[in-house]
């Protein structure tokens, strides 16, 4: 499960554009603009507080997350019926992030995919840590999304065609 979900995150990544100034040539002393790309990916990921979802289930996917984080900076939110705004953190280069949990009740990932549309400027895609019982999403998706589902869990709907589906083993 790891190489797909390292494959999500290759995926998903965007050029950011600053434009340079080149360094000036005493032989030719015109100004030379560039351009500078950064390709570092921004990925939301939505922690599911309900009970199903154990601790030993957020610290395996924090340390997968941790380790891609060179390359990848991720954004984590807490949800259950509702995304908690006020928890959102940060995974970037060299940094760890501590998972407690801040709510609890059930799963509803409508509210999940509407957080993820109103921030499409922010992300370049999101990732669902969930055990997948819960109902399917209506409407439309716009950015590429990831579920990661939990060893004692299954997606309890067909998954949409551009959807990843990520099965967490167990043991590892």
């Amino acid at each position: 499960w790891q190489s797909v979900l390292k494959q999500f995150c290759g995926m998903t990544r965007r050029a950011d554009r600053t434009s340079s100034v080149r360094r000036l040539n005493r032989k030719y002393p015109a100004i030379h603009p560039g351009t500078r790309r950064n390709y570092r990916a921004s990925i939301a990921v939505y922690l599911d507080q309900s009970g199903s979802v154990s601790d030993s289930d957020l610290e395996m996917l924090s340390g997968e997350l941790e380790s891609l984080a060179n390359r990848v900076e991720f954004t984590l939110f807490n949800f259950d019926t509702s995304v908690d705004e006020a928890s959102e953190r940060t995974i970037k280069q060299r940094s760890t992030v501590s998972l407690d949990r801040k709510r609890c009740g059930g799963t509803d990932f409508q509210c999940v995919q509407n957080h993820a549309n109103k921030n499409v400027k922010r992300f370049d895609g999101y990732l669902v840590l969930t055990d997948g019982y819960a109902p399917a999403t209506t409407g439309h998706n716009k950015l590429k999304r990831g579920w990661v589902i939990v060893p004692t869990g299954e997606l309890q709907f067909a998954k949409p065609g551009r959807d990843f589906e990520i099965k967490m083993k167990g043991n590892q």
